[in-house]
């Protein structure tokens, strides 16, 4: 009772100094005292999650609400993203689900992830998206794990979104995924969704393999770069720079010389500039304006280090010019 007393004369202050020591001794007889009676009086998170425990509905929502809004100005601590994790076990209620996932978005931690782990799983196609875009943010390679069910997700949004987080989560596990005595066991990855009837999916499976380094992946933007409708080729020239591939830069600034379309051109300069360091550009590209004009210093650009190299066992395809640039594949 005396350590009691003493802990509800802390200070808002002291509040991280407690949360430390219930996150690392959570079965100590007295926390559930000092989780009811002291951090609610003391922090407005603490305060929230009692009211996350009442039975009205709209309690419950305006909680979640007010601790997304807290999240905004400061991280939630790893001790409240645990005890709302823990009260979410028992709580389907989506809007609440999707407060949580709002609150946590910038942040990546043990509690976090977890937590994301377990909006993957949920039955709401939103909540299982917005695991997705948890994914995308950090970027994580332990986070493929459960990405790999949502590549195949019924919903067409949760499985786009959860192909771009899988190209960008730096785990090469998501490019075949994990095969298993039996197909039921198995979970695929991006490969067989290169031939998914859906052409949207399949050109998202590409570009997200390119990004791995696949050269699977690479072979099918470079075909994909000839497609009939502009808007694919745009796209398919905007993914180039990305992948950090220098492969490619032949191939940007052929399609630069020879698409018509102007949006496809800026795709290509933007990707040329991705891909190539500054020093390494054209000598006039800072001081020229026009996208046309751009494309021809390019050409040149490539087409004098090609000649630079003729008789000196050039590789093909002008990458003698890119390894002379010291720029890294």
């Amino acid at each position: 009772q005396a350590a009691l007393q003493s802990l509800k004369e802390a200070s808002p202050e002291d509040v991280p100094a407690i949360e430390a020591c219930l996150l690392h001794r959570p079965a100590h007889p007295p926390a559930t005292v000092v989780l009811n009676e002291v951090l609610p009086a003391l922090s407005p998170e603490h305060k929230a999650l009692v009211q996350l425990e009442a039975e009205d509905p709209a309690r419950r929502r305006a909680a979640a609400k007010d601790l997304a809004a807290l999240a905004e100005n400061k991280s939630l601590s790893p001790l409240v993203v645990r005890l709302w994790r823990n009260r979410l076990q028992t709580d389907a209620d989506p809007l609440v689900w999707r407060y949580a996932m709002r609150a946590i978005l910038p942040d990546h931690n043990a509690e976090t992830a977890q937590l994301a782990a377990w909006a993957a799983n949920s039955r709401d196609a939103g909540i299982r998206q917005l695991a997705c875009e948890f994914a995308l943010r950090h970027k994580q390679p332990d986070l493929a794990g459960w990405l790999l069910p949502l590549l195949h997700d019924e919903h067409p949004t949760v499985q786009l979104a959860a192909i771009g987080a899988a190209g960008q989560c730096r785990n090469r596990l998501v490019i075949d995924g994990l095969m298993r005595a039996t197909a039921e066991d198995s979970l695929p990855g991006l490969r067989p969704l290169l031939a998914d009837p859906n052409p949207e999916v399949s050109r998202a499976a590409a570009i997200a393999m390119s990004q791995l380094g696949d050269p699977q992946g690479h072979d099918e933007l470079v075909r994909l770069s000839h497609h009939e409708d502009a808007r694919v080729r745009r796209e398919v020239m905007a993914a180039m720079g990305p992948t950090g591939q220098t492969r490619f830069i032949e191939h940007l600034i052929s399609v630069g010389w020879t698409d018509r379309d102007a949006a496809v051109k800026r795709a290509v300069l933007t990707s040329l500039d991705q891909l190539i360091p500054p020093e390494k550009r054209p000598s006039a590209l800072a001081d020229t304006t026009g996208t046309d004009d751009k494309i021809m210093l390019w050409a040149d650009w490539i087409s004098e280090g090609a000649e630079g190299q003729r008789g000196k066992g050039a590789k093909q395809n002008g990458e003698s010019r890119i390894e002379n640039s010291s720029i890294n594949p």
